[in-house]
């Protein structure tokens, strides 16, 4: 006899967020992963890809790492079969300057960091989401769930799974929100 309960729904309107994380690995290597997660932290794709810098005398080492960052993170955005209504990054993917050009995002987009009192700082790189739109509400939401730096973790651990000689223990261990 089937025992009767209450099914989660999960509706479009819920919304689901993008966690965008590259990182340097071993010789010259850089590697990168799209987490898209519904408000409950629930996984729905991940996506990954690497990179090599550009070469030659050309092309100083910190325009190397912008052209790294933005190439894997547009092959992402590319590859990505869901419409994510929210991007969620690490401080350490750049200045909001940088994020805000070179990334380029159409949706909200947020960075998050540590905070000087231990909590994690939250800065919008382009205008927050506002009334009405999907982000407006999964932003608290996930923020309340504390998912705000977790699923980097995640990140890190299936690029260390995906790609075990580009990275070291010491690249992905414990990543800061």
């Amino acid at each position: 006899m089937a025992i009767p309960y209450r099914k989660p729904q999960t509706k479009p309107e819920d919304g689901c967020a993008a966690y965008l994380d590259v990182v340097a690995g071993q010789g010259g290597v850089w590697l990168g992963a799209l987490l898209l997660l519904d408000r409950c932290g629930r996984p729905l794709e991940f996506v990954h890809n690497r990179t090599g810098p550009p070469g030659g005398w050309m092309w100083p080492d910190d325009l190397q790492t912008g052209a790294c960052i933005a190439a894997i993170a547009h092959s992402l955005f590319d590859t990505c079969r869901r419409d994510p209504d929210l991007v969620v990054c690490r401080r350490t993917l750049g200045p909001r300057d940088y994020l805000r050009a070179e990334i380029a995002p159409s949706i909200p987009m947020l960075v998050v960091g540590p905070a000087a009192d231990g909590r994690i700082q939250r800065d919008w790189v382009n205008d927050p989401p506002t009334q009405g739109m999907r982000a407006h509400a999964l932003a608290p939401e996930l923020e309340a769930r504390g998912f705000l730096s977790e699923p980097f973790r995640r990140i890190q651990r299936g690029l260390r799974e995906l790609y075990p000689t580009d990275l070291t223990k010491d690249d992905t261990d414990d990543p800061e929100p």
